[in-house]
């Protein structure tokens, strides 16, 4: 039966249709192939002389200017391998405003339909990142202020339109001068970050100054889709303080009680 079905629709559909068709497949797997060919042999092995090419792509895809201090690049299984070294993320006043020893990325073959660079993995290994809540409430992240406005989310946006991020032995400091505290700096923070469109589930640990906030471990599963709007985010969210010093802790978070003394953890969804 199938057989005759098939055999009706071969009749129905013209001749040239099916050739044109074979050769339709034909040409593109020779010109994936040809692609993948000339990445390996023939672009990677002279990856430097695309420095600026890669640095303009980057800075077109997340709206801010991107340096790479120096690239290498390798193959892993059927995707192209990147190293960039002392890579520098500046602000909109031109000013450096994130800097990167080393970012380690695997190339999806994805950025071909999206026309900006995806990666399949991205990797950040020990990065300092500074936080800042200004006196009038804003708040800045290595100089970048998180605004509303009439554009994207900058490296924000483009990072939650990657598969995944890692980010390892990073450290951050947190200032804020809306209440007047001393800058508070967590130690061996580790991120884990997947992406699937507009669901994005976050893994967060890290390690606050000794005698005052013990190790901290902080998981999302959250939906939305740029940080310009994360009023409109929803989804759930758990965090663990094994240890706090609250006198100390008041400082940067706000107590549901007056108490100037006491020791504690918390755990809250």
């Amino acid at each position: 039966m199938l057989r005759r079905i098939a055999r009706f629709v071969f009749k129905l559909i013209p001749l040239w249709s099916w050739r044109a068709f074979r050769y339709g497949v034909m040409g593109s797997l020779l010109l994936f192939g040809g692609l993948i060919l000339g990445l390996r042999y023939w672009v990677l092995p002279n990856i430097d002389a695309y420095r600026g090419d890669l640095e303009r792509a980057m800075t077109s895809a997340i709206g801010q200017r991107i340096t790479i201090g120096e690239i290498r690049a390798d193959w892993s299984g059927l995707r192209p391998q990147f190293t960039f070294g002392k890579v520098t993320v500046y602000d909109h006043a031109g000013r450096p405003a994130l800097a990167f020893d080393r970012v380690e990325n695997s190339l999806s073959w994805s950025t071909l339909f999206f026309l900006e660079p995806r990666f399949h993995s991205f990797e950040i290994h020990a990065p300092h990142l500074a936080v800042r809540r200004a006196r009038d409430g804003t708040v800045s992240v290595a100089g970048i202020e998180l605004r509303k406005s009439d554009g994207g989310g900058g490296v924000a946006d483009w990072v939650l339109r990657q598969p995944s991020l890692t980010i390892t032995r990073a450290s951050v400091s947190w200032l804020d001068e809306l209440r007047q505290a001393p800058e508070l700096r967590l130690e061996e923070v580790s991120l884990r970050l997947e992406n699937d469109f507009y669901r994005h589930r976050i893994g967060l640990q890290a390690i606050g100054p000794a005698g005052v906030v013990g190790a901290l471990d902080v998981r999302a599963d959250l939906a939305g889709g740029s940080v310009r709007d994360l009023a409109q985010w929803e989804g759930e969210l758990y965090a663990r303080l094994d240890y706090a010093d609250l006198g100390a802790y008041r400082q940067w978070i706000g107590l549901p009680i007056d108490m100037a003394h006491g020791r504690g953890a918390q755990r809250m969804w």
